[in-house]
């Protein structure tokens, strides 16, 4: 495994990332709004 990631390979995992949990606010806001987020987000 590299220890240097390029920021290509770095930013599409991070896009990835927030497509998934894009997908997870869009299918149930309710139960995302509920959950620990916000809480860890004031933090």
């Amino acid at each position: 495994m590299q220890a240097v990631v390029s920021r290509e390979g770095y930013l599409s995992k991070v896009i990835r990332l927030l497509k998934k949990i894009d997908q997870a606010i869009s299918i149930d806001p309710e139960v995302f709004v509920k959950s620990d987020w916000p809480y860890l987000w004031k933090k």
